[in-house]
């Protein structure tokens, strides 16, 4: 295993991203334009946390959205094993991940973060559309229907 700090700048380098360490060292944030990954290592613990906005909980119908949301998450039904969120103080919907960092090194690290990249940029162009929370019975997915070959490699 590597250190979170080692994992987090070398993506970082490799990516073309800035990486912002909390004083602590047990979390911050990767600036990959226009996405910030928010992480964190339980502290005493080996789970690492990933974290994105993927969009903005609308003004109207609020029990719509988080029930379509609720349902996504449902067995990782359209999450492919990550879980949304909703930070409730901003309104914002969050997908993250959850990992144990003992069974990271460099190479399944990036991989789980380009994971988590890729599909907030299906659920943002997702949760982008209009009348989203109304699309429970629409064939098209909010994820890629290749996404699950390309979750499992770590």
């Amino acid at each position: 295993m590597q250190g979170l700090n080692t994992l987090v700048k070398k993506f970082a380098e490799d990516n073309g991203c800035k990486v912002e360490m909390l004083d602590n060292g047990y979390g911050g944030t990767l600036l990959c334009d226009p996405l910030r990954i928010r992480f964190m290592l339980q502290p005493g613990g080996t789970m690492l946390i990933l974290q994105i906005a993927v969009g903005i909980l609308p003004e109207t119908n609020r029990e719509e959205c988080m029930r379509r949301l609720l349902s996504a998450n449902d067995l990782f039904h359209d999450t492919q094993g990550m879980t949304l969120g909703l930070n409730e103080e901003a309104d914002v919907v969050t997908l993250q991940l959850v990992w144990d960092i003992t069974t990271l090194n460099q190479e399944n690290f990036s991989n789980l973060a380009l994971n988590l990249v890729y599909a907030a940029e299906q659920w943002i162009r997702y949760l982008a559309k209009p009348d989203w929370a109304n699309d429970n019975n629409s064939s098209e997915k909010p994820v890629h229907k290749d996404f699950s070959s390309a979750w499992m490699k770590i």
